[in-house]
């Protein structure tokens, strides 16, 4: 954590250096470029859409114009319409038979002969019956009378038409009694005849508006130009719009994450600078650790020792034990260890012994040894506590875990044990014999079994859930027992005798505190807030760490 702390400090330390509002200058800049870019664009596209939209008024006019030459145009040819849709009609009616039965004449009635000679008329032929019967004889003459090119016919070619319609006697009715083929025949030209004074005064109109057509369909392709060009200044400049929206909207996001950011700042100078202390100290603390971290192998195996052997013993013959006989033995097989081996500051939270000495253990070392012993040992404690500190420790410490306080002599104190168990809850089993009671055997070995995740122990005949939060105590008056070496592999016998060392921290205490009560209750608060402080201190640091 700290070494993560460090770097996070580190790292708090180079963005404070870096950070700057230098993106967001630049992004002002691209939207003042950009709106000068819009607006020059914008004036540009409102200019040719002016001249756009006249030429389009223009043009509708025109067209307006050209649609009434139109209609004047074909209102004269419906005119002559339904005379040739007629002569057509009567044509329609006619065929090879109806033709034969024309040219069959050797000297034809009046009125055949002035309709084929009026026809020959019609077709630029010479007006004679010889040249008439030549005609009909072509196979082609309906097809060639069908298909006439009724838009070119001459001047001449009308003038000798009306030598033959003005004639009262010359009618598609009259001539039809006579034959019905040379009635529809001269029912089609009478409709040529008036079919070619209509074209003649149409004409002119039609090459008007042809040509006015042609300029209108020249100017409205210029216009289509000129609108699709408008289209693409316009949406070019709708992109431009959309691009200085977004970028304006960017500016505002980054002018938002640069006050963001400087809020920041400060608070990034702020913590760095509050927290250079702790750097240094942490800084301190780190390298410390790496040295323990060196020796860690021959501290945990003197630990363990310790933790395993040195529990029944007094104070020197513990120092003893570790100074003159494990720690050499270490150094001899070459492992790494700390040449100040303390087991109570290798094992012990500081926090958690303040706890212990608000709950009542003495603050002497010896005593917060036993503490760990008692705390960390795998197997249960059996205290040897004569002077009844351990028991009174206990039952402060575990009073808000409910406790469960019993002697040897307590009837059916294996039940309470039992319901302890399923509970998880802590037993304190005070006034121990040098012999244990048999029943005990179970709780003592630990022989728990792990089904598929499952915990249970079986005691006598009953196999019961087993709480992994439940805690077994074991306490005994006698001063200085003698137990058998089965009762010392299963528990963790620890000496709380009281030494010198504490006896004089006690005593001083009793003294004080019939002496100078309100300075005896003051050391009492003072060591209540300092543990509170120092416990306050570390949470903070802790919280620090996770935080980076």
């Amino acid at each position: 954590k700290l070494r993560n702390g460090l770097s996070k400090l580190m790292e708090a330390r180079t963005q404070v250096e870096e950070m700057s509002v230098e993106v967001v200058s630049r992004k002002q800049n691209e939207c003042r470029e950009l709106m000068v870019v819009i607006v020059e664009k914008r004036a540009n596209a409102a200019e040719q859409e002016k001249v756009v939209r006249a030429d389009e008024v223009r043009i509708q006019a025109e067209t307006k114009e050209t649609e009434v030459l139109a209609a004047d145009a074909q209102a004269d040819l419906d005119k002559a319409m339904p005379a040739l849709q007629a002569s057509e009609e009567a044509l329609s009616k006619l065929d090879k038979k109806a033709i034969a039965e024309v040219k069959v004449y050797a000297k034809p009635p009046e009125l055949v002969m002035k309709t084929m000679c009026a026809v020959m008329s019609v077709m630029e032929q010479p007006p004679t019956w010889a040249q008439a019967k030549l005609e009909l004889n072509d196979v082609n003459f309906l097809h060639r009378i069908k298909t006439f090119d009724k838009d070119n016919i001459s001047n001449t070619t009308v003038k000798k038409i009306e030598k033959f319609t003005k004639d009262p006697t010359f009618t598609p009715t009259a001539v039809g009694k006579v034959s019905v083929a040379a009635g529809a025949l001269c029912q089609w030209v009478h409709a040529m005849k008036v079919y070619a004074e209509v074209f003649r005064e149409v004409e002119p109109k039609r090459l008007k508006l042809r040509r006015a057509a042609e300029t209108l369909h020249a100017k409205q392709k210029q216009l289509a130009e000129a609108m699709e060009k408008l289209q693409s200044v316009q949406e070019t400049l709708a992109g431009l719009k959309s691009q200085f929206d977004e970028s304006n909207e960017e500016k505002e996001t980054l002018t938002k994450q640069a006050e963001d950011l400087k809020t920041k700042l400060d608070r990034a100078e702020k913590l760095v600078s509050g927290l250079a202390g702790e750097k240094d100290r942490w800084e301190f603390s780190l390298e410390d650790y790496d040295e323990q971290i060196g020796h860690l192998v021959g501290d945990c195996l003197v630990a363990a020792a310790f933790q395993s052997y040195a529990g029944p013993f007094g104070s020197a013959m513990r120092d003893g034990l570790v100074q003159d006989k494990w720690m050499p033995m270490v150094q001899d097989l070459e492992i790494p260890f700390s040449d100040g081996f303390d087991f109570q500051d290798f094992m012990a939270d500081p926090a958690e012994v303040r706890i212990w000495n608000l709950q009542g253990l003495p603050t002497d070392r010896f005593s917060t040894e036993n503490g760990v012993l008692v705390t960390k040992s795998r197997r249960w404690p059996l205290m040897v506590d004569p002077q009844n500190q351990a028991n009174r420790w206990i039952r402060d410490m575990e009073s808000k875990n409910d406790l469960r306080i019993f002697d040897p002599n307590t009837a059916n104190f294996m039940r309470t044990i039992e319901r302890a168990i399923e509970y998880g809850k802590p037993c304190l089993m005070e006034n121990v014999g040098e012999e244990l009671d048999p029943s005990l055997e179970p709780v003592l070995a630990k022989n728990i079994i792990n089904t598929g995740g499952s915990l249970s122990i079986q005691i006598g005949e009953s196999t019961l859930f087993y709480n992994p939060d439940f805690k077994f105590y074991l306490t005994t008056k006698l001063g200085n027992p003698h137990y058998t070496p089965e009762v010392s592999t299963k528990t963790t016998i620890v000496n709380f005798v009281v030494v010198e060392e504490g006896l004089s921290s006690q005593l001083l205490g009793v003294v004080v505190k019939k002496e100078e009560p309100q300075l005896e209750q003051q050391k009492s608060d003072l060591v209540v807030q300092v543990s509170k402080g120092k416990n306050r201190l570390a949470e903070l640091e802790n919280e620090i760490l996770r935080l980076l």
